[in-house]
């Protein structure tokens, strides 16, 4: 009993891939398909920096302005300092980077987590959109383990540096290839990514629904072999497909 409504439960075994079609009603009884139980990476403390986690600002840190931890990286110039990318849509006119706390009363400034170093949003001299801030990890207690988005098994461990699509293609068709995403608010999703002929942004298009929504950004969007494609950025209205801004600096990822 569901409301006090009778239902059926349909438990789901299938192999990974495989699809089914299923009815949300069978003559007359609503069906729920159980398919197992997910940890979802929302608004709640984490103990490990894992990519997909919910990260924050501290203009409002009472409010649900919450957006996802992208991957953490390093430079050659500084081997112990660890770092965050994520949007500068997300952490704008803001100097910290906060945690949730373990309560469910809100963030605070004293759970800061990084520190924001400097941010870009807007066109470059080559005509790439940005939108993306550099943050300093200041606090050395914080466990940082590998760049495994949370919920996953797949270990971010490079970058593509160009997202060009096949120079040999003359009938400038796009390809595709896909790539998944772990963000706070849609968590683990799937879809094919576009590729233009020079991309200066990436586009997604969701599998099943939408490929994300409002509080993903920052989210990293990689493929099934651990390569970084870029970082989600937003969506377009009345549409399944996301906006995806591509990595063109080179990073040491943790």
């Amino acid at each position: 009993m569901v409301d006090e409504k009778a239902v059926l439960v349909a438990l789901v075994c299938l192999p990974k891939g495989m699809q089914v079609n299923l009815p949300g009603e069978f003559k007359g009884y609503c069906v729920l398909i159980d398919y197992g139980e997910i940890k979802l990476a929302h608004h709640k403390h984490h103990d490990e920096l894992k990519p997909g986690i919910s990260i924050g600002n501290v203009i409002d840190p009472n409010s649900d302005q919450t957006f996802t931890l992208g991957p953490v990286f390093r430079t050659e110039q500084d081997e112990n300092k660890r770092y965050i990318l994520t949007e500068e849509h997300g952490v704008r006119n803001s100097n910290l980077v906060i945690q949730p706390e373990s309560s469910d009363q809100g963030m605070t400034p004293r759970d800061n987590c990084a520190e924001v170093m400097y941010t870009f949003y807007g066109v470059d001299e080559e005509g790439r959109f940005l939108d993306y801030a550099f943050c300093e990890i200041n606090k050395q207690e914080i466990s940082i383990p590998s760049n495994i988005p949370f919920g996953t098994e797949v270990i971010i461990k490079e970058h593509k540096q160009s997202v060009e699509n096949d120079p040999n293609n003359q009938k400038k068709k796009l390809n595709f290839i896909k790539v998944e995403k772990v963000g706070r608010t849609t968590f683990h999703t799937h879809g094919p990514k576009s590729l233009s002929r020079e991309a200066s942004a990436l586009f997604v298009y969701g599998n099943s629904g939408n490929f994300g929504t409002y509080g993903d950004s920052g989210s990293p969007v990689f493929d099934n072999i651990g390569r970084l494609w870029g970082i989600f950025q937003g969506v377009y209205r009345n549409s399944n497909q996301a906006f995806v801004i591509p990595i063109h600096e080179r990073f040491i990822l943790v």
